[in-house]
């Protein structure tokens, strides 16, 4: 060492003579540091390069060690070949840096517990409302006296509108945690908006408004979330059913700049510009608490959320005659409908139920919660020649598959000894038990769970609270694919 300026003898603890004394800059720092230094010198040597940087720790005069950052230059120096060094002190930056990851890492950790809990929270709600609307579903398909039968319906439509106040609160919870993916596709929009209206057909009848899709003779693919868009156009609609006066209409146009809109306009008595501003926000409702409407103020914000995730916008236009709500997005190539996903009424239509006829199909239910069993269990009396078993533990479920070879297996996600994911994992690595349809029951609702479980082999994915006839035509469709090995007698098991 030649010369070294004050700060680098503040750094190292050293006076200047004493770093003279030094045979080489290296020996001021750490043995590992040296060593990676030395090896970093000789590569820059090797590439024929004349200068070098990196980090080290110097080892000072009282034996502390202290992060630096070093950059070198060789020069010549008349007959001398020298190297200019610059270090500077690094410790402020690691510290900043370890307080920057560690921030990340709380946040993630954050993150995966802000998950798991909605996925819990998710079932807890979502499997009793499964019983409820399950039992319902059954008892209102038998005869039943008059009062009995508004006591039944009565049921439904609390359970159904505490099953929309659950999915809201648990779907903006998810968006805000970071946890909902969006899966976008190319949509028919057309068909989507024809098939939201026919879905909310009856509740206008009912409330004496005039609901129309006004669509003739346009074509109109849109890029987004099929399953939220649909979501979020019900969303619109029942709004507009319950506060937009006589009459509700949806229309679709291709705009301008590659995007498309979707427009769902009604005749109330409109919004000021007070009110517009706060109506996309978490649980405004505008004073409609005060007129006896039920809903938590959720809806609109969690729409916004939604196609803002698509890539598109939301917004409305109101005066006297009315208000117009309409959701922009990326226009795209028009393919079929087989391509863009069939409306849920045309692919009902299109199904062929054996409505229970399917004899000897033997299923296999995973499930810990006693309710759910009950219920699956009284789903398959209800059906001729089904034959259940039950599993109430996950190793237990795939020891069953293996012994009995079940034609379906119903599989829950949340299990107490394994969870549900791991189970799949276990029957689709078994030659025994590969070929075997497994369908999910399951409250989580995220579009990554979903897309988690069907990537692995899950045949189909129903969400909680599970509908009688939603289990019927899972049984009808996916059971005809492990049915076909036997369809005249149970496996034995």
């Amino acid at each position: 060492i030649r010369y070294a300026n004050d700060a680098y003898c503040r750094i190292t603890g050293y006076g200047l003579e004493e770093l003279q004394a030094f045979d080489s800059y290296l020996a001021v720092l750490t043995p590992e540091a040296r060593l990676r230094t030395d090896q970093t010198t000789l590569s820059i040597d090797e590439a024929g390069s004349s200068s070098a940087f990196g980090e080290a720790a110097v080892l000072t005069k009282d034996g502390q060690e202290v992060p630096v950052d070093w950059a070198s230059s060789r020069v010549r120096f008349g007959r001398a070949e020298l190297s200019i060094g610059v270090v500077r002190d690094a410790t402020e930056r690691k510290r900043t840096l370890s307080l920057v990851e560690a921030a990340r890492d709380a946040a993630q950790a954050a993150s995966l517990a802000k998950g798991e809990y909605l996925s819990r929270l998710s079932h807890e709600l979502r499997t009793p409302l499964t019983v409820i609307m399950g039992y319902s579903d059954l008892l209102s398909a038998g005869e039943l006296p008059t009062q009995e039968r508004s006591h039944i319906d009565a049921i439904m439509r609390s359970a159904e509108h505490l099953l929309s106040l659950v999915n809201d609160v648990l779907d903006i919870a998810r968006i805000e945690a970071g946890q909902e993916t969006l899966v976008l596709t190319p949509i028919d929009a057309v068909l989507l908006c024809k098939e939201a209206v026919n879905m909310m057909a009856s509740v206008a009848h009912r409330s004496g408004v005039s609901l129309t899709c006004d669509v003739d003779g346009v074509q109109c693919m849109v890029k987004g979330d099929r399953k939220r868009l649909l979501q979020v156009l019900l969303n619109l609609i029942s709004n507009g059913v319950k506060y937009g006066g006589q009459s509700v209409e949806v229309s679709v146009r291709q705009a301008d700049a590659g995007t498309a809109r979707i427009f769902v306009s009604d005749t109330g008595r409109g919004l000021s510009k007070a009110e517009q501003v706060l109506l996309f926000q978490p649980f405004q409702r505008l004073g409609a608490e005060r007129r006896g409407s039920e809903g938590t103020g959720l809806g609109l914000a969690l729409s916004k959320a939604l196609v803002e995730g698509m890539g598109g916008s939301i917004g409305l236009t109101s005066g006297r005659s009315g208000t117009t709500f309409w959701i922009t997005l990326a226009a795209d190539t028009p393919v079929s409908a087989d391509g863009t996903g069939r409306p849920v009424a045309e692919q009902q239509a299109r199904r062929t139920s054996s409505n229970g006829a399917r004899r000897g199909l033997s299923v296999l239910h995973i499930e810990d919660n006693p309710m759910m069993t009950e219920f699956v269990e009284s789903l398959c009396r209800a059906r001729e020649g089904v034959h259940l078993q039950n599993a109430m533990l996950g190793r237990m479920g795939v020891e069953l598959a293996q012994a009995s070879k079940p034609d379906v297996i119903f599989l829950d996600v949340h299990l107490p000894d394994i969870d549900g994911t791991e189970v799949l994992r276990l029957l689709k690595a078994d030659p025994l038990t590969r070929g075997i349809p497994v369908v999910i029951l399951s409250a989580d609702a995220t579009s990554a769970r979903v897309a988690q479980l069907i990537k692995l082999g899950a045949s189909k994915y129903l969400t909680k609270p599970i509908r009688a006839q939603a289990f019927f035509d899972a049984l009808d469709e996916v059971g005809a694919r492990g049915g076909e090995r036997d369809l005249t007698a149970p496996t034995p098991a």
